[in-house]
């Protein structure tokens, strides 16, 4: 319940931090790169909903240039605590223009839709690779964690209006999450060990 609580208030404070970045004409000093011309990942880490379908990350560029920029990215997975590629998200080559006098751009990134099955949180990558037009060098962080958060609840992705029910009725949630996850071995498990 008291996640709950926060919820609203966590997405309020992305919310507005998405929004400082987008008006942001300067970099604050105590996050200036000393290079000239460098393009970064906003932050080191980027939230997002199981039920978006696109993921916009914000590319930062600082220093003294102002020329159009071209940057490449890929999207892939992590190793660790990962979604599944395909699935959860599309793999593949990404790419993200600067414009001229623009500091920050948008970088998408497409979400597959997410199973079936209730899935805990997930998360994968999106690295800067190179700069392919224009006078820029990479800087730190180029590689950003996509954080996808679950507002549905196990089991079955049941909603708070389904949640109310005892016993059986309660049971057969969990046992419809279970086929769906194991399709028919878990049927053939259920049986087994009920006429063992």
């Amino acid at each position: 319940q008291r996640g709950l609580e926060r919820q609203p208030r966590f997405w309020e404070q992305v919310e507005m931090r998405f929004k400082d970045l987008m008006t942001r004409t300067e970099v604050p000093a105590d996050n200036a790169v000393g290079e000239p011309d460098c393009i970064r990942f906003a932050h080191h880490t980027w939230p997002c909903s199981q039920h978006s379908t696109t993921v916009r990350v914000p590319v930062v560029r600082t220093g003294a240039g102002r020329g159009r920029v071209v940057v490449q990215a890929v999207v892939e997975s992590c190793g660790y605590g990962e979604g599944k590629a395909g699935d959860d998200f599309e793999v593949g080559d990404r790419q993200v223009v600067l414009a001229e006098g623009k500091e920050v751009a948008l970088l998408e990134v497409p979400l597959s839709g997410g199973s079936k099955e209730w899935r805990n949180n997930f998360y994968f990558q999106v690295r800067l690779t190179a700069v392919s037009e224009g006078t820029a060098v990479l800087s730190t962080p180029s590689t950003t964690l996509l954080v996808v958060l679950t507002e549905d609840r196990y089991p079955a992705k049941l909603g708070l209006e389904r949640r109310g029910g005892h016993g059986i009725t309660l049971m057969r949630h969990y046992l419809w999450e279970s086929y769906l996850r194991r399709g028919r071995n878990f049927i053939r498990t259920f049986f087994a060990m009920l006429y063992k």
